[in-house]
């Protein structure tokens, strides 16, 4: 897979906000392009897109995310610096790519991204200051390892990637909600070890399914060992 900067003439605006990049990767053609959206290759292009789209907003700094099949219609001014113009808009974005579905990767355009050690990158405050897309040299690695994970586990770090993106989504609409994400970004991960054991409740007054160790404990077993990596 490859990450290319957008076509010539594609919308862009300055730093600080959602630039677009355009991800190139494999999937297996299943001979039925375009016939129509729904058609088999294109959900395998849509949940493969989706699937690298959470893995690099765990790996990168930054938020790195894809629109919703479900786009958001808000008020918005459409004339920032000048006079105000409001008008009801929908959350969008489209640029002249060219063929979705090509047989070869394109050839590379513009400048090599930057490429920082993966101890400085995670390290150093890398803010809004104009330098673009950085990535750490152990990115390659990185993925190539989560590609290579089992499927059962692949689809465990598959669930944490998805509530740390949830996590981010739902900041600026509710922080309570945004950290409930991080938990269970948190809980995706912990190991399925326990055993259901029946107990009694006092409040209810009757017997109910416990699991040992619980959640809170799993994760606390889980926080005193090396954190999770892709291995």
């Amino acid at each position: 897979m490859q990450i290319l900067p957008p076509p010539e003439g594609a919308p862009l605006t300055n730093e600080g906000a959602d630039n677009p990049f355009v991800l190139e990767f494999p999937i297996q053609d299943a001979g039925l392009w375009p016939a129509t959206n729904y058609s088999i290759a294109n959900q395998r292009r849509r949940r493969e897109h989706q699937k690298l789209t959470l893995l690099l907003n765990v790996l990168l700094i930054g938020t790195t995310k894809f629109l919703r099949e479900r786009s958001k219609h808000f008020w918005a001014n459409v004339n920032p610096g000048g006079e105000w113009k409001f008008q009801w808009v929908q959350e969008f974005y489209s640029a002249d790519i060219g063929q979705i579905v090509v047989e070869e990767l394109s050839s590379p355009v513009g400048k090599e991204l930057e490429v920082l050690t993966s101890d400085s990158y995670y390290k150093e405050v890398i803010g809004l200051d104009g330098r673009g897309l950085r990535i750490p040299d152990d990115l390659d690695e990185s993925i190539c390892k989560y590609q290579s994970l089992p499927t059962a586990l692949q689809a465990k770090f598959d669930r944490a990637t998805y509530w740390m993106s949830m996590a981010s989504r739902q900041w600026e609409d509710s922080m309570s909600a945004s950290f409930a994400s991080l938990v269970s970004a948190a809980e995706a991960l912990t190991p399925d070890d326990s055993t259901t054991h029946y107990v009694y409740c006092c409040k209810c007054d009757k017997m109910r399914t416990h699991d040992v160790p619980g959640t809170t404990e799993k994760f606390r077993c889980s926080s005193r060992n090396t954190p999770p990596t892709l291995v």
